[in-house]
């Protein structure tokens, strides 16, 4: 098998290709050139979605209609309610006030509570009302 040169192409360049650029043995191209460079243009979407930008949507006590911001789903919300903070102040302050029989009612006053809202198809969490 031996190893030749393939023979020079002696044809005109292909449509579309530009030649690199030369410079002679020894130069160097001057600081901050760039040399030729191809282009690529990538289309680019953006979804964007409404609510509360930055955060939860913002939501109140009952089941609200909304556009679920994960599943992208028209939906009403589901509310769970949840003990906060307040609940548990009012309950120590009616113990230490000496109504210790009556301290469970703030676990019991929906006014008390956090309403927690979450998405019915994908269980995504989607806003806290507190009064």
């Amino acid at each position: 098998m031996s190893k030749e040169a393939p023979p020079p192409y002696s044809g005109a360049p292909a449509p579309g290709f530009n030649p690199p650029e030369t410079y002679p043995p020894g130069t160097y191209p001057p600081a901050g050139h760039v040399g030729p460079q191809t282009t690529h243009h990538t289309e680019h979407r953006v979804m964007v979605t409404t609510g509360n930008i930055g955060g939860p949507l913002l939501v109140g006590p009952n089941p609200m209609p909304t556009v679920c911001p994960f599943c992208h789903s028209s939906i009403v919300s589901t509310v769970e309610t949840e003990a906060n903070t307040k609940t548990h102040l009012f309950a120590l302050l009616l113990c230490v006030f000496g109504c210790w029989p009556c301290c469970l009612i703030p676990y019991c006053m929906e006014s008390c509570q956090s309403k927690k809202h979450f998405c019915p198809n994908c269980r995504a969490f989607l806003g806290t009302f507190s009064d």
